[in-house]
């Protein structure tokens, strides 16, 4: 037995020995970089992204077990682009290894150096961690209680040693699409000294940021001393010493220095932390605080505490974080502040106690003081006021960019007391006052005075403003409102009315100008009325009647989502002249020549970011209006936007006997908006519409009009990059005529009988030219517009034409006309003569400013030379010409011949003698000139 015994024993010995020579064999042979494909493929798997180990994992087991690795990259989430979330350059992490079968922790200095974390939020709220941070749905807290271990004993904490903390080379990027903020913090440095329990931590903290918004640059220092006692449960970080280097362009003379003092405690015995003799230095600026906060780790904390705030300049400090009112501030003299607070709450509870509220700040005094318990509850009360008064606010306002405004506004105070018991609150009085005086406002001086007394129950979640009213310098506005569920989401309804008031009057009083108008008697009736509801959300207008001198508006609007407006609309007009409130036209004002460059400055840019952004559903009809003169009726106009694409339909209006309908599509997805208009004007009477248009008794032009654009299509930036792009097809007709102020048949007529009868005289252009279709077809390309069909036929003759209507790029013409007259015979007197059998060319050239259309004389010249012949003209060019004949017949132009030809005899021996077809042509220029 026993040497079975002994031989078991020898056998389980050899067996150990064996064990432990595998285990050691195991752990020296141990490469666990071979499992690297292992490591990587459980960590995409866990969290959905790239991950990859570039460097050397190591492990070491004597005389420290540690692990040291390096080149960790995490890819970024979907949508953030391909640039790593993290990248580790390097992490180390060792403890003595025999230490630790006595229970006792020697852990070497933790070293990271090379961290680079890029954060991101997108446009709609998205980070790039959240996917990482999703867990079970428990609250953190609820989790944290959950799941906190047992406290270690004195013991365990006295066995632990921590080498210290080493942190190298950080670096943090944050990117918010939304706000567009960009924020940069680099150079990051964390050093502590050796962790052994009982003895102060040293810790130093360096880094620099940089961000956009507000441009600035810091360089930031902070030192500390650790102290703690596990015994009495008591940390405190003290003396705390900041200083910050802030450089920007924003900031008074390119950088300055931040520096802060003080302490923080934190008792977790009796559960409180303190912030100690805080104080910040800043821009002539000293900030003061001590803040206690007790029963922190409970659903019901306490705070009581004293802020103190003082400088000599607020615009300074407003200016650093590039706050508009800084730069528009700094133009007081007195900028100095003071602000002192002191309070004790407990919003869990309901508590809120302001014993101490004192503001001093350009030229605004404001005290007031708060004593509220369980204000959440039925049983809260509230007894508070607030009082505040602006004097000699002309500087004030003048610097805000309101200095008309500070010449009238003397004063401004508000008066505010808040009382309640049991859940029921008043404000009563709640009064603003206003006082303006000058020598526009009559019995100056004279308070504007608003009253909203108001009344709410917090138990039942209700507010009420029964009677809001704001009175003086002619407004008479009033007011209700009731809101409910006012502590969760609150909903609203109420009422306004504004009287009818002069509002031309009212900011001629105010000193405030209002925009130049055609008629000056504009905006002296107006009035408003509407019924509102919404929550925090929403705003709708219902019933909602506007005034406007001879016009009224009614209808509904409603704006959901104020951050990003969604606008629905359905409004009616009744009439209104649109011409009264446009500017007075400049009567001889001249346009400038179009040449590239000037029309290159002058292309307005669109808001295609504006319109992308656009949210809008809404109808807008009027049964009359008046625009350049001319009077619109039933005018219906929808628009329809989302997401950029954009349609305006219907766009319909009555005019002139005739209709107008259009539809319109805009698509502002892309960096240029891109436009497709379709349109048709039909059985419209020319001869009233221009008529009030050009404010003439007798239009150039009558007739019954059709025009039509199909598919045109334009893309651009500005109205240059439209002009350029501009493209499709449009049709024109004019159907029973009259051209006004030239009789075109009579006076080709007089030419023609004035050869024939070899007599010279004055041609008579007066008349008028009725005609039975004026049509063309015009082609548009790349701003180009072109005709090949134009056709105009009347009695006697007809005119057709061809060429380039408008180049819009250069604003220039180039369009050819010819007019063919018919073979007839006409009586003068007792003569009659035969005429017509001809065609007259007549040229369109330059620009839109200064357009030229001339008959082209040669070729008349040519055409009359054929059809008459040498011997018709020869009396006539003699008489014309002063060569002979015994005529009396002259003209005006005549009756200086003879002295000119005297003059001009000396030339004549010498020049080259004339055709008669040349002659002709001269003779046909002169004639011409009377009428073109």
């Amino acid at each position: 037995m026993k040497k079975i015994l002994k031989r078991v024993i020898i056998v389980t010995l050899i067996l150990i020995v064996v064990l432990v020579l595998i285990a050691g064999i195991t752990l020296a042979v141990f490469d666990p970089n071979e499992h690297k494909d292992f490591i990587v493929s459980r960590v995409e798997q866990a969290t959905g992204r790239s991950f990859a180990i570039t460097g050397d994992i190591k492990l070491s087991y004597y005389p420290w077990l540690g692990l040291e690795a390096g080149g960790i990259t995490l890819g970024n989430a979907k949508g953030f682009g391909k640039e790593p979330m993290l990248q580790l350059d390097k992490v180390a992490v060792r403890i003595k290894t025999l230490p630790l079968f006595s229970e006792q922790y020697i852990l070497d200095t933790f070293r990271l150096t090379g961290l680079r974390l890029n954060l991101a939020k997108n446009k709609d709220g998205n980070t790039n961690w959240q996917d990482l941070a999703a867990g079970d749905g428990k609250p953190a807290d609820k989790l944290a209680r959950e799941e906190q271990p047992d406290k270690p004993g004195v013991k365990s904490l006295g066995a632990l040693v921590l080498g210290g903390v080493d942190v190298r080379d950080v670096e943090l990027n944050w990117d918010d699409q939304a706000s567009r903020q960009k924020v940069r913090i680099s150079n990051v440095k964390f050093k502590t000294g050796e962790l052994t329990y009982g003895a102060p931590i040293d810790l130093d903290l360096s880094l620099n940021t940089s961000s956009n918004r507000p441009a600035l640059k810091t360089t930031l220092n902070l030192s500390g001393t650790l102290n703690y006692n596990q015994d009495t449960e008591i940390y405190a970080f003290e003396p705390i010493d900041l200083k910050l280097k802030l450089t920007g362009d924003s900031v008074p003379g390119g950088s300055t220095d931040l520096v802060m003092k003080g302490g923080l405690e934190a008792n977790l015995d009796d559960d409180t932390a303190t912030i100690r003799g805080l104080t910040v230095d800043v821009l002539n600026t000293h900030l003061e605080a001590d803040i206690k906060a007790s029963e922190v780790q409970s659903d019901e904390p306490q705070t009581e505490g004293r802020l103190v705030a003082k400088g000599s300049d607020l615009a300074q400090l407003l200016s650093i974080f590039e706050i508009p009112a800084g730069k528009d501030l700094a133009r007081l003299k007195d900028r100095s502040f003071d602000i002192q607070l002191g309070f004790n709450a407990n919003p869990a509870k309901g508590d809120i106690k302001v014993d101490q509220l004192n503001v001093r700040a350009l030229g605004i005094k404001a005290d007031g003081s708060l004593d509220a318990l369980a204000i959440t509850s039925s049983k809260g009360k509230m007894d508070g006021q607030l009082n505040a008064t602006g004097k000699d606010l002309g500087p004030l306002l003048a610097a805000l960019g309101q200095g008309d405004l500070g010449e009238v506004l003397q004063q401004a105070s508000l008066n505010a007391k808040l009382k309640g018991d049991k859940g029921e609150f008043q404000i009563s009085p709640l009064q603003v006052k206003t006082t303006f005086a000058g020598p526009r406002i009559p019995n100056s001086p004279v308070d504007i005075t608003l009253t909203a007394d108001t009344r709410a129950n917090l138990d039942k979640g209700r507010l009420e403003i029964p009677n809001l009213n704001l009175k003086g310098l002619g407004l008479d506005l009033s007011a209700k409102l009731n809101a409910e569920n006012i502590m969760e989401d609150p909903a609203y309804e109420g009422q306004i009315q504004l009287a009818e008031f002069n509002l031309r009057k009212l900011a001629g009083q105010l000193n405030q100008i209002l925009p130049v108008m055609a008629d000056k008697q504009a905006l002296k009736k107006v009035a408003l009325g509407t019924e509102f509801s919404g929550h925090l959300n929403l705003l709708e207008l219902d019933k909602l009647q506007v005034t406007l001198d001879d016009t009224t508006l009614k209808g509904n609007v409603s704006v959901a989502d104020f951050a990003d407006p969604d606008i629905e609309f359905d409004l009616k007009v009744d009439s209104i002249n649109a011409d009264r409130y446009l500017p007075p036209k400049q009567e001889g004002k001249k346009t400038a020549i179009a040449t590239p460059e000037t029309t290159s400055a002058a292309a307005s840019e669109f808001p295609v970011e504006t319109l992308r952004a656009l949210k809008v559903k809404g109808d807008l009809s009027v049964e009359q209006i008046i625009v350049s003169n001319a009077t619109l009726q039933n005018l219906k106009l929808g628009i329809r936007a989302r997401d950029g694409d954009i349609r305006l339909e219907p766009i319909k209006a009555d005019l002139y006997e005739g209709k107008y309908d259009a539809v319109i599509d805009m698509d502002a997805r892309g960096e240029a908006l891109k436009m497709v208009v379709n349109s048709r004007l039909d059985m419209v009477n020319l001869d009233p519409l221009l008529r009030d248009y050009m404010q003439q008794e007798e239009s150039p032009l009558a007739g019954i009009a059709n025009i039509s654009l199909n598919d045109i299509r334009a893309t651009g930036k500005n109205t240059g990059q439209v002009k350029r792009t501009l493209t499709g097809k449009a049709r024109m007709e004019v159907n029973k005529g009259i051209l006004r102020g030239i009789d075109i048949a009579n006076v080709l007529e007089q030419i023609e009988v004035m050869l024939e009868s070899k007599r010279y005289t004055q041609i008579d252009s007066s008349g008028n030219t009725p005609f039975e279709e004026l049509s063309a077809t015009l082609d548009i390309n790349k701003g180009v517009i072109t005709n090949k069909d134009l056709i105009m036929l009347a009695k006697g003759f007809k005119v057709t034409g061809e060429g380039m209507l408008a180049n819009l790029n250069d604003e220039t013409i180039k369009y050819n006309l010819k007019t063919r007259v018919d073979d007839s015979r006409t009586a003068r007197g007792e003569e009659t003569f035969n005429i017509g059998g001809y065609g007259v060319p007549i040229q369109c050239r330059g620009s839109f400013e200064k357009p030229k259309c001339l008959p082209d004389a040669d070729e008349i010249a040519k055409a009359l030379f054929k059809k008459s012949g040498e011997d018709k003209l020869k009396g006539l060019l003699e008489k014309k010409l002063g060569l002979g004949g015994d005529s009396t017949e002259t003209t005006p132009a005549d009756s200086t011949a003879p002295a000119q030809q005297q003059e001009a005899a000396p030339k004549q021996e010498t020049a080259e003698p004339k055709s008669k077809e040349e002659q002709l042509k001269d003779t046909v220029e002169d004639v011409l000139k009377g009428f073109f």
